[in-house]
């Protein structure tokens, strides 16, 4: 199941992936060109719209640009230094072979361009008849070329300046170019078209302006946007300690927002699905109308875990310090010492920092033995019981994520005493003989609403969890729809509060409203030992990312590395084979070239 409404950071991820599956970045580029020139006919019907509701009607008397067809006049494109200026050249020369001229402001010059796929357009544009091209250095040459421009009756501008990896504080030559935008569209009633997003707005603005959604005494729905600073402090003062940094930051991104910096566009053509914008007043001055143009994304770059999600993780900063990249706990059962000593290593190959494994003493030497990067904790006991419970919680508080389940046992007394533990969890990854009914209700009780939990079962393991939820599953996978699987999974994920990751030969990581899939991995990987490898890499993952990204990239990397180990030893592959090439996985699972937003 894929959803049909993405976010900005969602599209680029996708745009990774289709890149990563063959599809090149001038592919992706040229088919977006081509969809904004298609989209350029929705620019007459709303011209026509504009110049009957427009109430000034001295504008009618200082130009007549409204006065034409955008068909019959040249269009003004104007083009910034990244990627949505290269899909401007595209457009330009899209719009040629529909007889329509333009003008195209580059806003610098061509050794400025900032990537390969911009510069490539630009050159071709240079061959263009009805293209005419203006590299424009300052302000006031930006000022004077257009003025000399004016009598050719613009019919509309094309704003094609910034894109969604727009950052900073708006000056210079783009500040000047956004306000001529807006000048002209006021003053001449010229259309305006936005390529993706209006320039000047940032995507994290969005977002900023829906968090906490308010409701009036009234009943009507009001955004932060329309509360005063009065009201919105003595919100913030009463709320609980939980969800004031919330409104804090959607009373930051408000008052930062200023919709005077930001394009006023009367359509944005943005790409291969819609996004994930609220519908808010603000908004529609300023995207208009919205167009989505198909790009040509094939479907599996949404549906399987790629590339471009692994560009998304956690990347450790030049000025770390130990610690600061993570650190992962492992909590040991008692009956077997090598699962929770796999899950410790693969979680320290993910580029984490710290991994402690908390071991009964029945273990402690044997773990110890393993690998001197691991620290290990002694638990009295030879198997986990209440009397550890104080200690561990205290490791948990000091480690971003917990990881349980591997070789834990199916000791009474320590699935008991590891169910009182879910209540101080912040993040835990919780396998195998902890995928038991003690843990599901310790999950479902849990008042910590801010908790991320994954859990990674197979087949049979999330027999268990569906039970649990009251829902009956075949003895065999093989007999379960697909489809009806999907739904399952969704309803667990939903239920538990939880991601579910069931590993098979294609592995299925659900949240409650989304099924993705991964098809890395090989049928060598069915040796024992495997799956602790992969909660512990899903654990070091989720110490710094968020939970369902560390889920699908922890699938994908698992798998990465188990296909690169099996290419050197084939049926032989062992599980410490596996975390020997988790580096590979991660320096060859991202592709070289960039998605259009970059």
């Amino acid at each position: 199941m894929r959803q049909e409404v993405i976010t900005y950071e969602e599209l680029k991820v996708i745009e990774k992936n289709a890149i990563g599956l063959g599809m090149s970045s001038l592919m992706l580029m040229e088919n977006a060109g081509a969809g904004v020139a298609a989209s350029i006919e929705c620019l007459n019907k709303l011209k026509t719209n504009r110049k009957n509701n427009h109430k000034n009607k001295k504008n009618n008397k200082t130009g007549a640009d409204s006065n034409h067809d955008v068909f019959n006049s040249p269009v003004l494109i104007l083009a910034g230094l990244g990627n949505n200026g290269g899909d401007a050249f595209v457009t330009a020369r899209h719009l040629e072979k529909k007889v329509v001229s333009s003008f195209v402001f580059l806003l610098g010059t061509e050794d400025q361009i900032k990537t390969h796929e911009s510069q490539v357009n630009f050159k071709l544009l240079k061959h263009s008849e009805k293209v005419h091209i203006f590299e424009i250095k300052s302000e006031s040459e930006l000022v004077n070329v257009y003025d000399s421009l004016k009598d050719a009756g613009i019919g509309a501008i094309i704003d094609g300046i910034f894109g969604t990896g727009f950052s900073g504080e708006l000056k210079g030559l783009e500040k000047a170019a956004i306000e001529l935008i807006n000048s002209e569209r006021k003053t001449r009633n010229i259309p305006v078209l936005s390529i993706d997003i209006p320039s000047g707005m940032r995507p994290d603005q969005i977002p900023g302006l829906t968090v906490l959604p308010i409701v009036s005494s009234a009943g009507s729905s009001m955004s932060l946007s329309d509360l005063s600073p009065d009201f919105l402090s003595d919100l913030s003062s009463n709320l609980s300690q939980e969800l004031s940094p919330l409104l804090s930051s959607a009373i930051s991104s408000v008052s930062s927002f200023n919709p005077e910096s930001v394009v006023k566009a009367d359509l944005t053509v943005t790409f291969h699905k819609s996004r994930d914008c609220p519908n808010l007043k603000i908004l529609d001055d300023i995207f208009g109308e919205i167009v989505i143009a198909p790009i040509g994304i094939p479907e599996a770059a949404e549906k399987y875990v790629g590339s471009g999600d692994i560009s998304s993780l956690y990347k450790r900063s030049v000025n770390s310090k130990k610690g600061d990249s993570g650190k992962v706990l492992v909590i040991a059962g008692g009956p077997f010492s090598g699962a929770p000593a796999l899950s410790g290593m693969a979680a320290f190959g993910t580029g984490v920092d710290i991994v402690t494994i908390a071991a009964p003493e029945s273990i402690y030497e044997s773990i110890s033995s393993y690998a001197p990067e691991l620290i290990i904790k002694k638990l009295s006991g030879e198997f986990f019981n209440e009397q550890n419970i104080p200690f561990v919680t205290r490791l948990i508080q000091s480690h971003d994520a917990v990881v349980i389940g591997p070789g834990f046992g199916k000791n009474k007394e320590s699935i008991q005493a590891a169910a009182k533990l879910v209540p101080y969890f912040k993040k835990a990854v919780i396998d195998a003989d902890a995928l038991v009914p003690e843990m599901f209700e310790a999950i479902e009780q849990s008042e910590n609403d801010y908790a991320d939990y994954i859990i990674t079962p197979h087949y049979h393991e999330l027999m268990r969890a569906a039970a649990y939820c009251g829902i009956d599953l075949s003895e065999n996978r093989d007999e379960e729809d697909i489809f009806a699987l999907e739904d399952i999974l969704m309803d667990i994920s939903e239920r538990l509060g939880a991601m579910v990751l069931l590993k098979g030969q294609e592995d299925m990581i659900a949240s409650f409203d989304e099924v993705r899939y991964n098809s890395t991995g090989n049928a060598a990987m069915s040796v024992g030992g495997t799956g602790d490898v992969l909660a512990g890499i899903v654990g070091g993952l989720l110490a710094k990312n968020k939970a369902e990204l560390a889920t699908l990239c922890g699938a994908y990397i698992c798998g990465k590395a188990g296909d690169a180990a099996y290419t050197e030893v084939g049926d032989s592959l062992i599980p410490t084979d596996v975390i020997d090439k988790i580096p590979f996985a991660f320096s060859n699972g991202t592709v070289k070239g960039r998605s259009r937003k970059e």
